[in-house]
């Protein structure tokens, strides 16, 4: 109902923004990627937990930079992090999104992040950050001034999030050289993450999760025994 009036405002938001209120994919779920998943489950106390970080003197995360090549696992990982935390995940496509609005996506922006504040413990996921630069719609010159407006607003917004509200903005990207460096300043996307193409021992995990998954829904086994090197 909030996005449906938000919509009436700024245009429909279908494939732009979509939200689940219970996420149900687990870390468990995604193969590889170790590392990740387990600074992100620490992460995962900024919205159970935030009086912890209190106890030692500093201020809950407010948001994460997750960066590495396409189809590594990025949404994956945010979405398993509103899952194990119990947060409403909020994607927003920001490639459509900056698309449709235009010079109205900062606004939108904040308006998002507002209702999200209100709603609850919350994950916003900024899918393919890069397109804040709007390299894709506008000339060099143009483009950069716009996109300076926009990084502006949004992080406006984040500067005044409140230590107690339990929100985490997740953005993704697979191009740091096109973020505006005041996104990842302090207080703001400021916790960096890797998430590189899988390894060996990676791809095995990936394999058996995808076995596992595919032999519980047909509810029989499937496969016989994995060479995995060989694969």
């Amino acid at each position: 109902d909030v996005f449906a009036k938000l919509g009436e405002k700024f245009g429909d938001l279908t494939g732009r923004v979509e939200t689940q209120i219970k996420p149900d994919v687990s870390f468990d779920e995604v193969g590889g990627l170790g590392q990740a998943k387990q600074i992100l489950r620490g992460f995962a106390h900024a919205l159970t937990d935030p009086d912890v970080y209190r106890q030692w003197g500093i201020a809950p995360p407010k948001g994460v930079l997750l960066y590495g090549p396409p189809g590594t696992g990025k949404t994956m990982l945010a979405r398993a992090l509103a899952t194990e935390s119990g947060a409403i995940f909020y994607h927003l496509k920001l490639m459509n999104l900056t698309s449709k609005f235009g010079a109205n996506t900062g606004e939108l922006l904040q308006e998002i992040l507002r209702i999200a504040i209100a709603e609850g413990r919350a994950v916003i996921f900024l899918d393919e950050a890069d397109a804040l630069s709007l390299e894709h719609l506008l000339p060099p010159p143009q483009a950069r001034e716009a996109s300076a407006r926009l990084v502006a607003a949004l992080c406006e917004k984040l500067d005044t999030v409140e230590e107690t509200a339990r929100l985490l903005v997740v953005a993704a990207t697979a191009r740091t050289d096109a973020l505006d460096p005041g996104l990842v300043a302090p207080g703001r996307l400021d916790h960096l993450v890797e998430v590189p193409l899988p390894d060996a021992e990676a791809q095995r995990e990936i394999l058996e999760v995808l076995r596992s998954r595919t032999e519980q829904r047909a509810g029989r086994k499937l496969f016989e025994a994995i060479d995995h090197r060989r694969v």
